[in-house]
C-alpha cells in the first residue's frame, strides 16, 4: 500500500471514537506505551525512535498530549518526521534547572524547532525556523524537562536531536522567558551582574510610566553591549536602545521612556568568555524646573539653591531650567555661580524674555560664574545643558566678593584659625603661620563657585601644588623651616580652607605609611602591608580601597592591590590622569557621579574590577604595590606613599 494511502487510512481510524484516545488533535498517531517512548534501538551511543526505525520511510512520532520520552543520557536521539503527518513531539528529561542548554536538530531536510518549558501548547521559549540542515535553540529549563516540537518544513526526513550544556547556573543571569527582576528605587540597584559568552536578561520594575529613565552598565572586563527595550517571550528583550561602546573599562547607557511599570534590559558579550562581571544601575532622568514660568527664589542676602535640568531633547535643543531671584538691590553688584561636575551654561537677564540680557552668559567660555550689576529688584537666571542625561547643580548668588591679600602683601592667617572662611574676586593670597612640621593636607571647599588654589612653602620661589576646586580638591605638602605656607585662591567666590596633618584616612582599616618613598625609574617599585584583624566580614561582597599618595607626576604610577591569598588587582595604571590625594577605588564608584564630596574625597572606578575579591575573608595581610618605572623627568618628580586603607561589606 502506498505511504499516502496508509496515512489516510490511519487518519480515518483515529477519527473513530474507538481510537480517539490514542490520537492527537492534529491526527498524529500517539506513540504507544511507556509515556510515548518508542521501542527503538540504539546507534552511536544514542537512541533511534520509532519515527526513523525505517530511514527510507520516516514517520512523525509522539503527540502533544503524549510526547516521546527522551533522556539526556540517551542522546543523540534519532527521530523522524513526515510533512503530511504534522510535527513530532518529545519530552526531554535529565536537564539541570537554571543551567543553559543548546537544543539542536540536524537533518537532511529543513525543519522547524520549537522548545517549551515542560507543558505545551503555549508560547515557546525558543522558535527556530531556518531553511537549513541544522538549527538550534538556547534554553534555561525551569524544571528537569522540556517539551520539543519538530515541525516539517517540507517532505520527510530523519533527524538527530541533541542537547549540550552551554553554561552552568551562575555563569549568566536571567533567560528569555525568566528575566531577573530588579526593582527600581530599592537595594536591588546597583546590581552586580554576570554574563558568559551569550546574554543575561533583566526586568526593571516599579517604574513610573511615561517618565524618562537611563540604565547604566559599568565596571566592564571585556567588550559588552547594553540593550534596553520591551519584553518579548521569544527574544527576552526587543532592543529600542543599544550601546556597544568598546571602552574598557567604561560606561554604557540607554535612555528609555516606559509605557508600563517595567522594562527589559539585556547584556550581551561579543566573545567566548566564561564570565564577565559588571555593575548595572538605573536613574530617573528628572525634568527641568521653571519651564512654564521661572521658579521664584528669594535672595535673602545670599542664595544657595540645589536645582536640576533635564537632558537635551535633540542635538540642538538643550534642557533648560529658569529661575527668578527676587529681593536684589538695583545697581548693586552680585556674583552668580554654578557648582556642578561639567557641561552646564549660565546666563542672566532682567526679565524672563532675556531682553536685554545682563553681562552674564557663560556659553562658549570655560567659566561657570559671572559678575553683574542688578538693573531691577529681580533677575532671571537660565541654566542649560546639552548633555544627553539630566543634571543636578547648585546655583549660588551672593554679593560680589572682594580679594583678601596680594602676592606682595598676603593676608596673615594662623593655622589655629582653621578651617578658614575666605573670599576672592580675582585672586586672594594668604600667609599661614604656626603650621606643624611634617606633611599637611590643605583642602579647598568653595561654597559659591569654581575657585582653584595653589600652595607652597613660604620660603620657596614658586608653588609646588596646584589644585582645582572640583577635580583635585587637595594639596599635600610640608611648611618651610619657619612653619609657614603660602596659599593662593583664584576666581570669584567664597570658600573654606581646611588644614590637617596628612594623611587624613577615612577607611575602616587604615595604614599610615609615614611617607614611604616610591622609587623613581624602578620597575620593582615598593610594597606596603596592611594587616586586617578583627573584621566581621568573613565573605567579602564589596571592597573599597583608599589610596593617599603625594606625587609630582602621578600619571607615572601603577598601583596594585594584593589580597592575602595572592590575588592581584590593578587599581591604577600609568598614564591615567586621576587625582590621588585621598582617592577611593570601588566597583560601585560610577564614573559619571565622580566629583567633589563634602569630605574632599573622590570615588573612582579601579583600572580593573575588584569582583575577584568577592567571597574572600577580609582578615589577613593585604599588600599595596606602587611602581614608578619612568625615568626622572626634568623636574625630578617623585612621590611618597602617605597611607592607604580598606573598607569591606
Amino acid at each position: 500500500m502506498p505511504r499516502e494511502t496508509l496515512f489516510m487510512s490511519l487518519f480515518s481510524l483515529c477519527a473513530s471514537a474507538l481510537l480517539l484516545a490514542q490520537c492527537d488533535s492534529d491526527g498524529t498517531q500517539a506513540a504507544p506505551g511507556n509515556g510515548g517512548a518508542g521501542a527503538g534501538g540504539t546507534v552511536d551511543g544514542g537512541t533511534v525512535g520509532r519515527g526513523c526505525a525505517d530511514p527510507d520511510r520516516p514517520q512523525s512520532e509522539g503527540s502533544q498530549s503524549s510526547p516521546v520520552a527522551v533522556s539526556t543520557g540517551a542522546l543523540p536521539f534519532t527521530g523522524g518526521i513526515k510533512a503530511d503527518q504534522g510535527p513530532s513531539y518529545y519530552r526531554m528529561s535529565g536537564l539541570k534547572p537554571g543551567s543553559r542548554y543548546v537544543i539542536s536538530v540536524n537533518s537532511g531536510s529543513s525543519v522547524r524547532l520549537k522548545v517549551f518549558q515542560e507543558g505545551s501548547p503555549g508560547t515557546p521559549t525558543c522558535h527556530a525556523k531556518e531553511a537549513d540542515d541544522a538549527l538550534s535553540c538556547r534554553i534555561v529549563p525551569k524544571a528537569g524537562s522540556i517539551d520539543i516540537h519538530i515541525e516539517p518544513w517540507a517532505d520527510q526526513t530523519c533527524f538527530q536531536l541533541d542537547a549540550t550544556l552551554d553554561s552552568p547556573q551562575g555563569a549568566f543571569e536571567g533567560a528569555t522567558d525568566a528575566l531577573l527582576t530588579l526593582r527600581f528605587g530599592t537595594p536591588d540597584l546597583p546590581h552586580r551582574g554576570i554574563v558568559d559568552h551569550d546574554r543575561s536578561y533583566y526586568r526593571l520594575t516599579e517604574l513610573a510610566p511615561n517618565r524618562r529613565y537611563t540604565v547604566w552598565l559599568t565596571g566592564l572586563e571585556q567588550d559588552l553591549t547594553l540593550l534596553a527595550g520591551t519584553e518579548d517571550p521569544l527574544e527576552g528583550v526587543v532592543a529600542n536602545c543599544q550601546d556597544w561602546n568598546e571602552v574598557i573599562p567604561g560606561t554604557r547607557s540607554c535612555t528609555f521612556v516606559p509605557t508600563g511599570p517595567s522594562y527589559g534590559v539585556s547584556v550581551l558579550t561579543s566573545g567566548s568568555a566564561t564570565s564577565s562581571r559588571y555593575v548595572l544601575n538605573a536613574t530617573e532622568e528628572f525634568e527641568s524646573e521653571g519651564t512654564s514660568a521661572p521658579k521664584v527664589l528669594p535672595f535673602g542676602g545670599g542664595l544657595k539653591y540645589d536645582g536640576q535640568v533635564s537632558p537635551r531633547v535633540d542635538t540642538n535643543t538643550p534642557g533648560t531650567s529658569e529661575y527668578q531671584v527676587t529681593g536684589l538691590v538695583p545697581g548693586a553688584r552680585y556674583l552668580a555661580a554654578l557648582r556642578h561636575s561639567f557641561g552646564l551654561t549660565l546666563r542672566a537677564a532682567s526679565d524672563a524674555g532675556f531682553a536685554p540680557p545682563l553681562d552674564c552668559n557663560t556659553l562658549g567660555s570655560a567659566k561657570d560664574y559671572c559678575n553683574f550689576a542688578a538693573t531691577t529688584s529681580s533677575t532671571v537666571f537660565s541654566v542649560s545643558s546639552y548633555d544627553a542625561h539630566a543634571r543636578r547643580f547648585t546655583l549660588h548668588v551672593q554679593p560680589e566678593p572682594s580679594n583678601q591679600g596680594t602676592f606682595g602683601s598676603p593676608m596673615p592667617v594662623s593655622a589655629s584659625s582653621f578651617p578658614f572662611q575666605g573670599t576672592a574676586l580675582g585672586t586672594s593670597e594668604y600667609l599661614i603661620s604656626s603650621v606643624s612640621p611634617g606633611l599637611q593636607q590643605i583642602t579647598l571647599l568653595d561654597t559659591t563657585g569654581r575657585t582653584t588654589f595653589a600652595a607652597w612653602p613660604a620660603s620657596a620661589q614658586s608653588f609646588n601644588c596646584s589644585a582645582g576646586g572640583t577635580f583635585f580638591p587637595r594639596c599635600t605638602l610640608a611648611p618651610d623651616a619657619a612653619g609657614q605656607l603660602r596659599v593662593r585662591v583664584e576666581s570669584p567666590g567664597s570658600f573654606e580652607l581646611g588644614l590637617v596633618p596628612a594623611p587624613m584616612l577615612l577607611s575602616d582599616f587604615t595604614r599610615n605609611a609615614g611617607a614611604v618613598p616610591i622609587p623613581n625609574g624602578d620597575s620593582t617599585g615598593m610594597t606596603d602591608v596592611l594587616v586586617v584583624a578583627g573584621s566581621a566580614i568573613s565573605k567579602i561582597q564589596q571592597v573599597r580601597v583608599e589610596l593617599y599618595v603625594a606625587h609630582g607626576h602621578p600619571q607615572d604610577l601603577t598601583a596594585i592591590l594584593i589580597a592575602p591569598d595572592g590575588t592581584t588587582e590593578v587599581l591604577l595604571a600609568k598614564d591615567s590622569v586621576q587625582p590621588y590625594d585621598g582617592v577611593f577605588y570601588s566597583d560601585y564608584a560610577l564614573e559619571r557621579f565622580s566629583g567633589l564630596q563634602r569630605d574632599g574625597t573622590l570615588d573612582r572606578l579601579p583600572e580593573r574590577p575588584l569582583y575577584l575579591l568577592e567571597g574572600m575573608d577580609s582578615n589577613g595581610a593585604w599588600k599595596l604595590k606602587l611602581v614608578d618605572d619612568q625615568t626622572p623627568n626634568v623636574s625630578n618628580e617623585s612621590g611618597q606613599l602617605l597611607g592607604w586603607g580598606l573598607s569591606f561589606q
